[in-house]
């Protein structure tokens, strides 16, 4: 008998959570679509914007990167940095018009390494610190570079510093 009655006053409170639960819904009915409407909307904006903004920049920076790689290869820093009259970017360019790109970051290595290459460490300060990168090639020679900038401008701690990351 005990268990019966204990049957029974789980089932009124499941009813009555279900009640509760219908009522909460009809309540809220245009509230919880108009959330799950912007829920929808939000992760269509960031694929729409993945797919037809950042990966074609992301394509057009490292493509007016190739020049501009070649050149500084071939130690034609100068051409490197500032492109040529033809139109070919360079890093500096690159740096600036794709800055929210990974090739516009890789351009401010770049060009942080061309500059010091031209003796023009403080320029040089200026792009290598905006380059930030965790790989194990390109950002220790950058970090190095930075180092050796340092140096260069008398800053030792900095230096010091600087080349101890690197390594």
């Amino acid at each position: 008998m005990a268990k019966e009655t204990k049957k029974q006053e789980e089932l009124v409170n499941v009813e009555e959570m279900v009640n509760k639960s219908e009522a909460f819904l009809t309540n809220n009915k245009k509230t919880i679509l108009g959330g799950l409407a912007a829920v929808v909307l939000l992760i269509a904006g960031v694929i729409c914007y993945n797919n037809f903004i950042s990966a074609p920049r992301e394509e057009k920076a490292a493509e007016a990167m190739i020049q501009a790689e070649q050149w500084f290869k071939a130690g034609a820093y100068e051409l490197a940095l500032n492109g040529d009259s033809l139109g070919v970017m360079g890093f500096v360019a690159v740096a600036d018009e794709y800055s929210n790109t990974k090739a516009g970051n890789l351009a401010n290595a770049y060009a942080g390494m061309a500059l010091a290459q031209l003796k023009k460490f403080g320029e040089a300060v200026e792009y290598l610190q905006d380059f930030s990168a965790d790989d194990a090639v390109i950002a220790p020679a950058a970090m190095g570079t930075l180092g050796n900038c340092y140096a260069q401008l008398g800053e030792e701690e900095k230096a010091a510093s600087t080349l101890v990351k690197a390594a």
